[in-house]
């Protein structure tokens, strides 16, 4: 059973960046190696036209709105002995693959237990992410400490994760045909780690020009609330946890007020959300353990091996409890191991 790949960093996003790509530089050139044929795999297509693609229809918009970010990826880069072109078309992956492509994602849920707020989180994405995705413990110079589950190609975002400030998030996609030209999602979710509250996490996901649907379940301790906010490449949405104390997401649109117009949910995503509130409907499985329990079923669907080399897989799944800084992350697969803690440190060393 081997550990996540770990990175302990803070300082400036090009310096973080730099030590996030030397601890996953095995890793990363491992996937970089591995990208022409991955790419055609599920896309039929040719990196190399991928790449072109990424630099001339998504990398002016980044470099506008995210050149912090930008840096980081840079510094990745430069960390793990990579290209810069290599790297962004990474952080670009799920867009250029979703031109062409559908796989299944990710499982969500926020409770209200007796402990405070939790979030749970089932990462699912193409296999040849098993045993790769990186546990990163930053402390930016300019915004609040974070703890996250990520790619090894991103800081933070695309997964899960809290920061200092008291806030968890966990994203998943929605199935809206993504934009051919914007700000790849990878960028907007990094921006979550920003928030200090629920409706920083609202202003951040209205971002314009952003090239895919996605939604972000948002926990807050401090305000013992969650909330999910769906953003198309359009417009956006909220739904509040209210008095029910349960809030669950998958892939698909379930606010009243989304348009839903280009949209094409998954009988599988809505079989996943419908197992997810069964699963902690009872006020008893409401706690971590409820929550790891729902996550690891696969009964009702939601710890997923993939049948066919195209499908998702369940790479990884986290309880978040963003009031005591910790996070509970089981690796899956063959590797894999079962929940264990990761806790946030406010300072680095």
């Amino acid at each position: 059973m081997t550990p996540f790949v770990t990175v302990t960093t803070g300082g400036s996003h090009r310096d973080m960046g730099v030590d996030f790509g030397r601890a996953a530089r095995d890793v990363i050139r491992a996937l970089v190696a591995e990208s022409r044929g991955h790419f055609r795999k599920w896309t039929g297509r040719d990196i190399g036209a991928a790449k072109r693609y990424a630099v001339r229809h998504f990398l002016p918009a980044v470099r506008r709105r995210y050149p912090k970010y930008l840096e980081e990826v840079r510094g990745i880069a430069e960390g793990a002995g990579a290209t810069f072109e290599d790297l962004f078309c990474l952080t670009a992956d799920e867009e250029l693959v979703e031109l062409w492509a559908r796989p299944e994602k990710c499982s969500s849920a926020a409770i209200r237990s007796k402990d405070g707020m939790l979030l749970g989180h089932n990462e699912d994405y193409p296999p040849r992410y098993m045993d790769r995705m990186v546990i990163v413990n930053a402390r930016p110079d300019d915004g609040p400490a974070f703890l996250a589950l990520t790619y090894p190609y991103i800081l933070s975002g695309p997964s899960c994760g809290l920061n200092a400030a008291g806030l968890a998030f966990a994203a998943n996609s929605l199935c809206y045909k993504p934009r051919r030209a914007g700000i790849p999602t990878n960028y907007v979710l990094r921006d979550l780690f920003s928030s200090r509250r629920l409706a920083d996490v609202i202003r951040i996901l209205r971002v314009p020009g952003s090239l895919m649907g996605n939604a972000v379940v948002a926990v807050s301790a401090k305000e013992r609330d969650a909330a999910v906010i769906e953003a198309s490449p359009d417009d956006a949405a909220i739904m509040r946890m209210g008095d029910t104390g349960l809030l669950a997401h998958t892939n698909h649109v379930r606010s009243e007020t989304l348009d839903r117009r280009g949209e094409d949910p998954t009988f599988g995503s809505r079989k996943r959300c419908a197992a997810l509130e069964h699963l902690l409907n009872a006020p008893s499985s409401r706690s971590r353990k409820g929550l790891q329990a729902a996550l690891s079923s696969k009964e009702y669907g939601l710890l997923r091996h993939g049948r066919r080399a195209n499908d998702s897989c369940t790479v990884a799944s986290a309880v978040l409890d963003p009031k005591r800084g910790m996070m509970y992350v089981s690796k899956r697969g063959p590797k894999g191991h079962g929940f264990r803690p990761y806790k946030l440190r406010i300072s680095t060393q």
